[in-house]
């Protein structure tokens, strides 16, 4: 079982952005897509990243048609 500890890393997530995920309406895979730019933006405290349809594949499990759709709705 998994034991999450602020010791082995952690991603600081303002509460503004916290308050607007709340409001949003997104599918499974939306939410995939969001919390790996969350991880590769915030996560490495970066304000804009480039990430590629492989490192999108690779950390949702998606395949390359699915990313495509989700991204451009």
């Amino acid at each position: 079982m998994a034991s999450p500890q602020k010791e082995n890393g952690f991603t600081a997530i303002s509460n503004e952005l916290i308050d607007e995920f709340q409001r949003l309406h997104l599918s499974g895979n939306q939410w995939k897509l969001l919390w790996t730019i969350m991880r590769f933006t915030y996560g490495w405290n970066k304000k804009t990243d480039y990430i590629s349809l492989t490192t999108f594949e690779k950390c949702t499990g998606l395949d390359r048609w699915n990313l495509k759709q989700n991204l451009n709705d």
